[in-house]
């Protein structure tokens, strides 16, 4: 992964080092200074050069390649600080077709629709809805999981293993699981069969989409083209896109307004001046923006810089 502030040149793999054993230190090249990442390699005690890190507001990209391909390292520049970090998101929803098969002999089965193709839902302040075929280049290449509860802890199957199968309809996306016979599996089953837990998510990342705005007091209207990555798909406790009073709240009100809004006849709406008219539109775009960015129910996909490039 690329560092915020530093360019990176890898001498050597970091997971062949001792855990704890790095340390940073500095050296200067041409009059610049750079660091020096050492550590101990398994199985010895001096330390070996593991990786160089160069300041990208003294070192520019190329300078910092050129002295990295004289060490015979893999370079990888500085991330680029406009640039947008991919955000990982989470989508909820009622799953009343969530159901559990009990074959004779055969472990039981967990199927529903994790998503849903071209139903448009409120997340906060847009309408979203995710169009066919989405996932397609997702479930050709992700080891997706299934997780109750987006848990890790929780885990009732896997692509890779076999126990977990993903296919896309005309309908969404479709998971099939066999629940394993642990504690994990048999409460699923059992808190599925109660019907206490009625819903479905999944993780994924954004490699494409679809922004509309409008001008008439209608939110903002997400279409998710193309998943670029999948993470997990299961049952889940809380099956709302709406997930705090607040929101819910939030979200009644921008509706009444618009509403509101909607409802004023020719009249009533000539009389506004076309200042206060691109006041408005001024004023919205800028809360839809903003409530974008708080829609993602999210945790961000890369950790906090370390000093050690685990990738």
């Amino acid at each position: 992964m690329p560092y915020e502030k530093e360019h990176a040149c890898r001498l050597k793999n970091p997971d062949d080092f001792k855990d704890d054993s790095f340390r940073r230190t500095k050296r200067k090249h041409n009059g610049k200074e750079y660091s020096v990442i050492s550590g101990k390699l398994k199985g010895e005690d001096s330390m070996t050069e593991q990786a160089y890190r160069y300041d990208k507001e003294k070192w520019t990209a190329s300078e910092a390649k050129s002295h990295c391909k004289d060490h015979d390292g893999s370079f990888e520049a500085a991330k680029d600080s406009k640039q947008k970090v991919p955000e990982m998101e989470r989508r909820f929803f009622s799953c009343e077709d969530i159901e559990i098969r009990l074959d004779d002999g055969k472990e039981p089965k967990l199927s529903g629709y994790a998503a849903k193709y071209n139903i448009f839902a409120d997340v906060l302040w847009f309408r979203e809805k995710i169009k066919p075929g989405a996932f397609d280049d997702a479930l050709k290449k992700d080891d997706v999981r299934c997780l109750k509860n987006h848990d890790p802890n929780l885990i009732l199957g896997r692509k890779s293993s076999g126990t977990l199968r993903l296919d896309t309809n005309t309908v969404g996306l479709r998971f099939d699981v066999d629940v394993p016979n642990t504690t994990t599996g048999n409460d699923t089953l059992e808190e599925v069969r109660r019907k206490d837990i009625s819903g479905c998510s999944f993780s994924f990342i954004v490699a494409e989409e679809d922004i509309k705005t409008f001008d008439d007091g209608r939110p903002m209207e997400r279409t998710i083209v193309k998943i670029g990555k999948l993470f997990d798909v299961g049952p889940v406790t809380w099956p709302a896109y709406k997930e705090t009073t607040v929101v819910s709240r939030s979200l009644d009100i921008f509706k009444k307004q618009n509403q509101a809004e909607g409802d004023q006849g020719p009249e009533e709406r000539k009389e506004k001046t076309e200042e206060e008219a691109q006041e408005q539109r001024e004023r919205r775009l800028h809360i839809e923006k903003g409530y974008r960015e708080a829609c993602c129910i999210h945790k961000r996909v890369t950790d906090q810089i370390n000093l050690i490039d685990k990738d």
